[in-house]
């Protein structure tokens, strides 16, 4: 699980981090479909347009640069607790008053090599 500290989910969710949790996209079945997918705008020195997945609310992402990933909100899981904490993500994007006392290891983008 990471603590994913970008601007956008932060305006998206109302919540001052999210906290996602990733599988590899053939280990993901919805009970109810496919949800919509939304092309979020690309910015200078961003990946490749990142495909957010919707039904009222954003439930996971995935980017060309993630090779097969998709990342899935834990809030939208029944039950989270097996998930476990591993790293910072994004963290130039986290506000200055926000303070979470771990030891993980923290990235200043992606917690994944470009």
């Amino acid at each position: 699980m990471i603590y994913y500290h970008c601007r956008d989910y932060r305006q998206a969710s109302g919540a001052p981090v999210s906290l996602f949790t990733g599988y590899r996209v053939e280990q993901l079945e919805t009970g109810q479909g496919m949800p919509k997918v939304y092309e979020s705008r690309v910015l200078p020195g961003r990946p490749p347009v990142l495909l957010r997945r919707w039904r009222d609310a954003t439930l996971s992402y995935k980017a060309e640069t993630l090779l097969g990933e998709v990342y899935v909100m834990v809030g939208v899981f029944d039950n989270p607790e097996p998930f476990e904490l591993q790293t910072h993500a994004r963290v130039t994007q986290k506000p200055e008053w926000l303070y979470i006392r771990d030891e993980l290891p923290r990235y200043r983008e992606s917690s994944k090599p470009q």
